[in-house]
Protein backbone atom coordinates (compact mmCIF):
# COMPACT_ATOMS: atom_id res chain seq x y z
CA UNK A 1 0.00 0.00 0.00
CA UNK A 2 1.44 3.38 -1.01
CA UNK A 3 2.06 5.72 1.92
CA UNK A 4 -0.28 8.19 0.23
CA UNK A 5 -3.19 5.81 0.84
CA UNK A 6 -2.40 5.88 4.55
CA UNK A 7 -2.22 9.67 4.46
CA UNK A 8 -5.58 9.83 2.70
CA UNK A 9 -7.12 7.62 5.41
CA UNK A 10 -5.77 9.93 8.14
CA UNK A 11 -7.12 13.03 6.42
CA UNK A 12 -10.53 11.38 5.94
CA UNK A 13 -10.61 10.19 9.55
CA UNK A 14 -9.91 13.69 10.87
CA UNK A 15 -12.06 15.47 8.29
CA UNK A 16 -9.16 17.49 6.91
CA UNK A 17 -9.04 18.44 3.24
CA UNK A 18 -5.87 18.15 1.21
CA UNK A 19 -5.71 21.95 0.96
CA UNK A 20 -6.14 22.40 4.70
CA UNK A 21 -3.46 19.83 5.42
CA UNK A 22 -1.07 21.40 2.93
CA UNK A 23 -1.47 24.74 4.68
CA UNK A 24 -0.96 23.14 8.12
CA UNK A 25 2.34 21.52 7.14
CA UNK A 26 3.55 24.34 4.88
CA UNK A 27 3.53 22.77 1.42
CA UNK A 28 1.50 23.23 -1.75
CA UNK A 29 -1.84 21.42 -2.09
CA UNK A 30 -0.59 19.86 -5.32
CA UNK A 31 2.22 18.19 -3.40
CA UNK A 32 -0.26 16.52 -1.06
CA UNK A 33 -2.44 15.57 -4.02
CA UNK A 34 0.49 13.93 -5.84
CA UNK A 35 1.31 11.86 -2.75
CA UNK A 36 -2.30 10.78 -2.23
CA UNK A 37 -2.66 9.91 -5.92
CA UNK A 38 0.51 7.80 -5.74
CA UNK A 39 2.36 10.05 -8.18
CA UNK A 40 5.02 11.09 -5.66
CA UNK A 41 6.65 9.28 -2.76
CA UNK A 42 6.81 10.52 0.80
CA UNK A 43 10.28 12.00 1.14
CA UNK A 44 12.21 12.41 4.38
CA UNK A 45 11.19 16.06 4.50
CA UNK A 46 7.52 15.20 4.03
CA UNK A 47 7.76 12.40 6.59
CA UNK A 48 8.99 14.96 9.13
CA UNK A 49 6.11 17.31 8.34
CA UNK A 50 3.41 14.63 8.29
CA UNK A 51 4.77 12.94 11.39
CA UNK A 52 4.72 16.20 13.32
CA UNK A 53 1.17 16.99 12.24
CA UNK A 54 -0.14 13.61 13.41
CA UNK A 55 2.20 13.24 16.43
CA UNK A 56 3.87 10.26 14.83
CA UNK A 57 7.48 9.52 14.05
CA UNK A 58 8.88 10.45 10.66
CA UNK A 59 10.31 6.93 10.61
CA UNK A 60 6.79 5.49 10.53
CA UNK A 61 6.01 7.40 7.34
CA UNK A 62 9.39 6.57 5.80
CA UNK A 63 8.87 2.89 6.61
CA UNK A 64 5.43 2.91 4.97
CA UNK A 65 6.97 4.39 1.83
CA UNK A 66 9.90 1.96 1.86
CA UNK A 67 7.60 -1.04 2.27
CA UNK A 68 5.64 0.12 -0.78
CA UNK A 69 8.81 0.75 -2.78
CA UNK A 70 10.06 -2.76 -1.98
CA UNK A 71 6.69 -4.26 -2.90
CA UNK A 72 6.84 -2.55 -6.31
CA UNK A 73 10.47 -3.57 -6.83
CA UNK A 74 9.77 -7.20 -5.92
CA UNK A 75 6.98 -7.30 -8.48
CA UNK A 76 9.18 -5.76 -11.17
CA UNK A 77 12.59 -7.34 -10.62
CA UNK A 78 13.64 -10.97 -10.78
CA UNK A 79 16.61 -11.50 -8.48
CA UNK A 80 16.58 -15.30 -8.71
CA UNK A 81 19.57 -15.25 -11.05
CA UNK A 82 21.78 -13.47 -8.52
CA UNK A 83 24.04 -15.86 -6.64
CA UNK A 84 24.50 -14.93 -2.98
CA UNK A 85 28.10 -14.07 -2.09
CA UNK A 86 27.85 -15.63 1.36
CA UNK A 87 25.94 -18.55 2.80
CA UNK A 88 24.73 -16.75 5.89
CA UNK A 89 25.87 -13.80 7.97
CA UNK A 90 26.94 -14.47 11.56
CA UNK A 91 24.60 -13.24 14.31
CA UNK A 92 27.15 -10.70 15.54
CA UNK A 93 27.82 -9.20 12.09
CA UNK A 94 27.76 -5.41 11.79
CA UNK A 95 28.15 -3.36 8.63
CA UNK A 96 31.83 -2.60 7.92
CA UNK A 97 31.47 1.16 8.31
CA UNK A 98 30.01 0.77 11.81
CA UNK A 99 32.51 -1.88 12.81
CA UNK A 100 35.47 0.20 11.64
CA UNK A 101 34.24 3.60 12.74
CA UNK A 102 31.92 3.46 15.76
CA UNK A 103 32.27 7.23 16.19
CA UNK A 104 29.94 7.64 13.18
CA UNK A 105 27.12 6.04 15.11
CA UNK A 106 27.79 8.31 18.09
CA UNK A 107 27.94 11.40 15.87
CA UNK A 108 24.64 10.46 14.21
CA UNK A 109 23.01 10.08 17.61
CA UNK A 110 24.42 13.45 18.74
CA UNK A 111 23.07 15.15 15.60
CA UNK A 112 19.67 13.55 16.08
CA UNK A 113 19.58 14.65 19.72
CA UNK A 114 20.58 18.21 18.77
CA UNK A 115 17.92 18.37 16.07
CA UNK A 116 15.26 17.07 18.45
CA UNK A 117 16.17 19.71 21.03
CA UNK A 118 15.65 22.58 18.58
Amino acid sequence: IHAGEHLEEFLDEYGISQSQFAKIIGVSPSRINRIINRQSPITAEMALRIGRAFRMSAETWMNLQQMYDLEVARAAIDVSGIEPLVDELPDDWTPPLEAERPEHAERSQDLASSAAAT
